[in-house]
């Protein structure tokens, strides 16, 4: 996990922060309230509470606007040595530290690509503060636990595991607490790339933030099994009938998934150097 200081601009953090408001306000069928008994929010609006929702790209412009213009795939590309980024999903979450039931609910410990039908390493994703977060508020991540294999997802509602065909093994809750954890204080407009097999929770509230996800070079679709396939949310019949280690540009095409968003131009002069962001940073987890 890398953090990126000053990744959008004003310009680019106020509109955002309007879109999450009227993203808040007509959510999407995956939302949920990860502070409620099931996760269950009502058909619109939101009263508090720790609120999460995805593929907003799908519906709403101003998120596809910057999902596509904006500098999270620069940046994730850079940090994975990608020579491009195609973009993944978008996910929303709001966590106000100031909310009774938001700062008690706790973010389970979790990998992101266990959730995902990919494979690869160049898989990252770019979570955007769009508040301030002092470093006690903010996720933690297990340091080194980008080499562990996946472990079974878990619902963030109660943190209970998938039921799926063929279950991964769950993560090792001694494991988990004798792990060095780190974590960051963030202005907003600052963000954090990380790879999508790190272990990261904890029960920070960090205000207002976006994430988006994005694959690189060598990132192939995943064959899963029933019942551990989170997103895309919308299977469609090229998701359903990909091969295993199909090229991502060949899958779902006509409904918009995986679109190219970033090639880097000086990727062949500068070859797979690293983003320098080292001295910025606590070091790598």
């Amino acid at each position: 996990v890398v953090p990126i200081r000053g990744l959008i601009d004003l310009e680019w953090l106020e509109f955002l922060r309007h879109e999450v408001e009227s993203a808040i306000q007509n959510h999407g069928p995956c939302a949920e309230d990860l502070a409620a008994k099931g996760g269950i929010l009502p058909q619109t609006g939101f009263a508090g509470g720790y609120f999460t929702d995805l593929e907003m790209a799908d519906r709403l412009p101003g998120f596809r606007r910057f999902a596509c213009e904006g500098p999270s795939a620069a940046v994730a590309a850079r940090v994975c040595s990608s020579e491009t980024a195609r973009f993944f999903y978008d996910q929303l979450f709001c966590k106000d530290p100031a909310d009774a039931r938001a700062a008690a609910a706790f973010t389970p410990w979790h990998q992101d690509m266990a959730y995902w039908p990919v494979q690869g390493e160049q898989v990252a994703s770019v979570f955007i503060a769009l508040d301030d977060v002092p470093e006690s508020e903010c996720l933690q991540f297990l340091i080194g636990s980008h080499h562990w294999p996946e472990h079974q997802p878990v619902n963030f509602a109660d943190g209970s595991p998938y039921q799926s065909s063929d279950p991964l093994p769950a993560l090792d809750e001694g494991k988990v607490a004798s792990s060095r954890k780190v974590a960051w204080g963030l202005r907003a407009g600052d963000a954090l790339v990380f790879h999508g097999r790190i272990v990261h929770g904890g029960p920070g509230s960090w205000g207002r933030a976006l994430t988006l996800r994005f694959c690189g070079d060598n990132v192939r679709w995943a064959k899963r099994p029933e019942g551990r396939w989170a997103v895309p949310t919308r299977p469609t019949e090229d998701t359903i009938s990909a091969a295993d280690g199909a090229e991502l540009s060949e899958i779902g095409v006509d409904a918009g998934l995986f679109p190219l968003v970033w090639v880097d131009p000086l990727f062949a002069a500068r070859g797979s150097s690293p983003v320098t962001v080292q001295e910025r940073s606590k070091g790598y987890a």
